[in-house]
C-alpha cells in the first residue's frame, strides 16, 4: 500500500508534484509546509484572479465605449438620413408646386393667344380700297370687317391652331397729312369725312385702333418698330403681320429679326405692291395680297416712291474691319469697343442720312438713305458707328449676338 502522496505506475512509486507555479514554491516535505506552501499558492491563484477580472473589466468598459461611439455615430447617420429625407421631401414638394404653377401658366399663355397686325397706313400698298373711304363711318367699319376676314382666312390657311386667336389690329398714320391727300386726289370730299372712317375702323372691332400719330417724318415708322419689338417679346402674341415691305428703309430693322427662326417664323409680311429686293431677300413669310381691302395702286402718302426698286450699292472702301472683333466681359457678356468721338461730327453724320449698312459694313439692297457721299475716315467711321449702336441688337437682348460686325449696341454700352 502506497502513502497518500504516492501512487504505483508499472510498479514503481511516484511521488506527485505541487500544482502551484509560483517561483517560490519548493517540494513539500511536512504537513506545516504543505500548509505554508499552500497558503502561498492560494494567494498566487487569488492574484492571478484579480489580474483576469481586472482584464475583464477593462475590456468590458473597451466594449461600452466602443458601443457607446458606435451608437453616437449611428444617430448622427440616423440624423442626417431624416434631414436628407425631409430635404428630399421639401425639394419634392417644392418641385410639384413648380410643375404645377408651369401648368398654369402654359395654360395661362395658351388661354388667350393673339395675332398683331401692325400697318404703316399713310405708306403706297396699304391705303384703303376707295369703296371703303367713300362712306365715312360706315366705310371704316366695312373696312374694319375684310381685314379682318383677310387676316382669319391667312391663319387658317398657314397656322390652323390660331384660327381662334383674338386678332389686334393698329394702324399708324398722320390722320390729317393723309386726309388731305386722298382730298387731292378726290378720293374723299373732306378731312371730317376720314375722321368717320378712322372711328368707324377703330370701333368696328374690340382690338382695332388706327392711331394718329401727327405729323413728323417716320412716326408710323418708329410706332411700328416699337411696337414689334414689345409684341415679339411677349408670348401670347402668337404671331405678327406687318404692313411695311413697301418701304426698303425697313429692312436693316427687320434684318435682326431674320437670323432668329423661331422668331421669324411669327412674322408675316403683308404683300404691297412692291417689294423691295432688300426686304424679300429677308425670308420673311409673305401674305397673298389683301385685294379686297387695299387698293392696288396708289400715289398717296409717303411710299409713293417706293414704286421704283432702289439700286444695289456698294463701299470698296468700307473699313468693316474696325468694327471686330466679339469682345467678352467677365461674366461671358459681349459688349462693344469704347468709341472716342466728338459730338460735332455724330450730329452732323445723323443729319446727312447716311446709310449705316453701306458705310459700315460695305453693302446696302436699297433703302432710302442717303448712298451718295464720300468713303468716311476713321473718325467719321466711329462717329458713324456711334449712331447705329443707339439701336440695341435684337439677338443681343435674346441671349447673344454672334456676328461680329454688327452695327447695333450690345451690353450695357451706348456708342
Amino acid at each position: 500500500m502506497g502513502n497518500a502522496n504516492s501512487h504505483v505506475q508499472d510498479g514503481a512509486p511516484v511521488t506527485a508534484k505541487s500544482e502551484c507555479q509560483c517561483e517560490n514554491s519548493v517540494p513539500l516535505q511536512t504537513a506545516a509546509t504543505k500548509t505554508v506552501e499552500d497558503t502561498r499558492c492560494y494567494k498566487c491563484r487569488l492574484n492571478e484572479w484579480h489580474e483576469a477580472e481586472l482584464r475583464k473589466k477593462a475590456l468590458v468598459e473597451e466594449m461600452i465605449q466602443e458601443f457607446e461611439g458606435t451608437k453616437h455615430e449611428l444617430r448622427k447617420a440616423l440624423s442626417a438620413i431624416r434631414a436628407q429625407r425631409d430635404a428630399h421631401q421639401r425639394l419634392q414638394q417644392k418641385l410639384q408646386e413648380l410643375e404645377r404653377l408651369g401648368e398654369q401658366s402654359k395654360v395661362s399663355l395658351d388661354r388667350k393667344p393673339y395675332v398683331v397686325v401692325l400697318l404703316d397706313a399713310d405708306a403706297d400698298g396699304y391705303v384703303f380700297k376707295d369703296s371703303f373711304l367713300g362712306h365715312g363711318q360706315s366705310g371704316g367699319e366695312k373696312a374694319a370687317d375684310e381685314l379682318l376676314v383677310s387676316v382669319r382666312r391667312h391663319l387658317q390657311h398657314n397656322f390652323g391652331g390660331l384660327i381662334d386667336a383674338d386678332i389686334v389690329v393698329r394702324a399708324y398714320a398722320n390722320v390729317e397729312g393723309l386726309a388731305h391727300a386722298l382730298i387731292r386726289d378726290g378720293k374723299m370730299k373732306s378731312v371730317a369725312e376720314f375722321r368717320a372712317f378712322v372711328a368707324g375702323f377703330t370701333c368696328r372691332q374690340p382690338f382695332f385702333d388706327f392711331v394718329d400719330v401727327g405729323s413728323g417724318k417716320e412716326r408710323a415708322d418708329h410706332k411700328i418698330r416699337d411696337n414689334l419689338e414689345f409684341y415679339i417679346g411677349n408670348w401670347q402674341c402668337k404671331h405678327i403681320l406687318l404692313g411695311c415691305c413697301h418701304d426698303a428703309g425697313y429692312a436693316p430693322f427687320l434684318g435682326r429679326f431674320a437670323g432668329d427662326s423661331l422668331t421669324s417664323e411669327r412674322i408675316s409680311l403683308l404683300e404691297a405692291d412692291v417689294c423691295p429686293p432688300s426686304i424679300r431677300d429677308l425670308g420673311f413669310r409673305h401674305t397673298d395680297r389683301f385685294s379686297n381691302v387695299f387698293a392696288i395702286t396708289s400715289d398717296v402718302g409717303k411710299g409713293a416712291t417706293s414704286a421704283s426698286p432702289p439700286a444695289r450699292y456698294k463701299n470698296k472702301k468700307v473699313q468693316a474691319q474696325r468694327l471686330g472683333p466679339i469682345l467678352l466681359d467677365e461674366a461671358g457678356k459681349r459688349y462693344d469697343r469704347p468709341l472716342d468721338v466728338r459730338w460735332k461730327l455724330v450730329g452732323d453724320l445723323k443729319s446727312a442720312n447716311l446709310c449705316n449698312w453701306l458705310y459700315l459694313r460695305g453693302e446696302c439692297s436699297g433703302c432710302p438713305r442717303n448712298h451718295a457721299r464720300a468713303a468716311l475716315s476713321d473718325e467719321e467711321f466711329d462717329a458713324l458707328c456711334f449712331v447705329a449702336r443707339q439701336g440695341r441688337c435684337y439677338k443681343d437682348q435674346k441671349g447673344g449676338c454672334p456676328d461680329p460686325k454688327c452695327i447695333y449696341g450690345h451690353g450695357q454700352s451706348v456708342g
